[in-house]
């Protein structure tokens, strides 16, 4: 992220978003699947492949590759803001805030997928029934967001 894209100049509001290489990335890999897909159907269609496709089985396969592409975009294009009082992730169609006096800690989570695991925050709410805030992965942070972080205390507990 640009310091033009980064709206913190030490004062409240911030917004941070996820790098722009990494947004990017998944941006032109989704746009190569959709395209690989479009190529392919075609071709099984056409029985030019050893092995075609029914025409059900491509359309599932198509929709679950349109359903990730989409999944994915809409989390690299999350944003999260922090104020005073509190910290917001935002997306397209997703926005969620929470006050300091609603936050029990944080912790940090692993992605499984990725080698050596992808680290990310997690929120972790006061209230028991409410869900944790996940922060987006590859987020562009510097140190007024760890200096604002490092405040909420740090909980080790994993709610099931």
């Amino acid at each position: 992220m640009t310091p033009e894209e980064n709206t913190c100049n030490r004062g409240y509001p911030c917004t941070y978003k996820v790098d722009r290489t990494t947004r990017r990335f998944v941006h032109g890999f989704g746009i190569f699947l959709v395209a690989f897909f479009l190529v392919m159907t075609p071709l099984h269609l056409l029985g030019a492949m050893k092995h075609p496709l029914s025409l059900f089985q491509l359309a599932l396969i198509d929709v679950s590759v349109a359903a990730f592409v989409v999944w994915a975009s809409l989390r690299v294009e999350r944003r999260v803001t922090l104020y005073e009082d509190g910290i917001e992730v935002a997306g397209w169609s997703y926005s969620r805030k929470l006050r300091r006096d609603q936050i029990l800690g944080r912790r940090m989570g692993k992605l499984a997928w990725q080698a050596g695991g992808g680290l990310y925050y997690i929120i972790v709410p006061s209230d028991r029934q409410k869900r944790e805030l996940k922060l987006p992965v590859f987020l562009y942070v510097d140190k007024h967001f760890r200096a604002w972080i490092k405040e909420i205390p740090e909980v080790h507990e994993q709610r099931a």
